[in-house]
């Protein structure tokens, strides 16, 4: 009983909408919340990644319903939150005109990397596993981590990722 009223007590003073993004933000924490064990070790590896690549903000998405179960431990700003977003819909809107096909099976909308550039910003996409994507914002500047380094590193990350999983038997 305890667990369920802290549980109300955090998530009853949101206010949402559903014609803006606050809706994922407030679903995203809950989420969280019931994921607690695997919050802090995603933490972590987001963490890393964003260090090592020079990235700005990293959120690990589950991809359908646009919620973000972690993101790294730099300050949130909700208009960082939306631009993410409104990547994934853009990649799955996109996706849906684009879709590939491998043996006559569709391989899926976020299999592959996404690399959005807008002004002086990249926006990264990374498939991790068939519900969680890698999204993430880089400022891009000479010190800026190449692609090469970049995908080895995310390939590290999902490694880590998957093996949190496994543990936590998810």
């Amino acid at each position: 009983k305890q667990w369920y009223q802290r549980r109300v007590a955090i998530t009853a003073g949101r206010t949402t909408s559903i014609y803006d993004h606050s809706i994922f933000e407030a679903m995203s924490i809950v989420c969280q919340q019931l994921l607690e064990n695997v919050l802090s070790p995603f933490e972590n590896i987001l963490n890393a990644f964003v260090s090592s690549n020079k990235m700005e903000k990293a959120f690990i998405f589950d991809l359908h319903p646009k919620i973000f179960i972690a993101t790294d431990s730099s300050t949130f700003d909700m208009p960082t939150y939306e631009l993410c977003c409104d990547m994934l819909d853009l990649i799955a809107d996109m996706g849906c005109i684009y879709q590939e096909y491998e043996g006559g099976e569709e391989r899926g909308v976020f299999s592959t990397c996404s690399v959005i550039k807008l002004n002086d910003t990249l926006l990264h996409l990374k498939q991790i596993n068939r519900h969680l994507a890698l999204v993430c914002i880089q400022l891009q500047q000479e010190t800026a981590c190449t692609q090469g380094i970049v995908d080895y590193n995310f390939q590290q990350l999902k490694h880590g990722i998957q093996e949190v999983l496994k543990v936590a038997n998810l």
